[in-house]
């Protein structure tokens, strides 16, 4: 394939490959599949207690789980998830550059990065994106009530995460 990673996506989206695609003022809203979440995490025991934990969410009706960003961005770009939670540190490709590509295309998909050193600080990085308001940090050290929490918001579309 030659060009960038994203110009076959770009040609896909332009011919409606990836469904409920809508036109409207400036570019492609994408319909999101209320209720799926995607977990990435390069960890079997972290991704399955995400999974479960998830599982016990008001709003989640899918749970979706991979093992790396290429997968992540794969995967988030065909279904169209509500949420998605990315641990940073994976081989290949992190959390966060999963999230700056698929942030710009995914307008109704919320994010939530998941790191062991400093969630908010790495967040910070996107301040200036136009969609760093879908973004937010946690660490893992989170209470899972709190996650709970944060999570039953944005799959009620309450997004003040």
């Amino acid at each position: 394939m030659s060009g960038r990673w994203g110009d076959s996506h770009k040609d896909a989206r332009r011919k409606g490959k990836y469904g409920g695609a809508v036109s409207g003022g400036g570019g492609v809203v994408f319909e999101i599949t209320s209720g799926l979440v995607i977990v990435a995490d390069d960890q079997k025991i972290p991704r399955q207690s995400l999974q479960g934990l998830l599982e016990s969410c008001v709003g989640v009706t899918r749970i979706e789980c991979v093992q790396d960003g290429q997968e992540l961005v794969r995967l988030a770009l065909e279904l169209l998830p509500q949420l998605v939670m990315t641990d940073q540190l994976m081989p290949g490709m992190t959390g966060l550059k999963a999230i700056e590509l698929l942030a710009p295309v995914l307008l109704n998909t919320r994010f939530i990065l998941i790191s062991g050193g400093d969630p908010v600080g790495l967040v910070e990085l996107l301040e200036d994106e136009p969609y760093a308001d879908r973004v937010v940090g946690i660490s893992k050290e989170i209470d899972s009530r709190v996650l709970v929490a944060r999570v039953e918001r944005i799959m009620a579309r309450e997004f003040v995460v």
